[in-house]
């Protein structure tokens, strides 16, 4: 076999699903929370969250001080349940025998470490923002 190339793969969206349109979606419409103010919490935590500046617990303590009505404990189930696999995840195994595979993407280990865990020995790296302190497209995170 010559030499294996690399291919890095991002995790929401190639290997799991996006929570993010999903989940926003389902905790305007089920604790009946403007979705706008909803997304502008989001875009305002998105950075410290995915460097890990912010701890996950912060997260959810600061969702629920900003929006009262929303239960921490759903939410938090109600993300890791969008989280789901997609067909790429299958293909990792196969793939890995002709290229070194690398996860890298800005999430929190806590939210895919479900997704990832079957197919950790196929990969050669796994990069995730929340771990490492930088996310995309901030240069320092592809030399991590």
């Amino acid at each position: 076999m010559g030499i294996k190339h690399d291919l890095v793969l991002d995790i929401a969206g190639v290997i799991a699903t996006n929570f993010s349109p999903i989940f926003w979606e389902a905790l305007s419409s089920i604790f009946e929370v403007s979705h706008v103010d909803l997304i502008t919490f989001r875009t305002e935590v998105r950075e410290q969250l995915w460097t890990g500046q912010m701890k996950e617990h912060e997260f959810w303590d600061r969702l629920v001080e900003r929006f009262p009505t929303v239960d921490g404990r759903y939410a938090a189930n109600l993300l890791l349940s969008v989280i789901k696999p997609l067909p790429a995840l299958l293909e990792i195994p196969s793939w890995s025998k002709h290229a070194n595979i690398h996860l890298l993407s800005n999430h929190r280990i806590e939210w895919v470490k479900h997704i990832i865990k079957p197919v950790e020995g196929y990969v050669k790296s796994i990069t995730i923002s929340g771990e490492v302190g930088f996310c995309k497209p901030q240069p320092e995170i592809y030399l991590s």
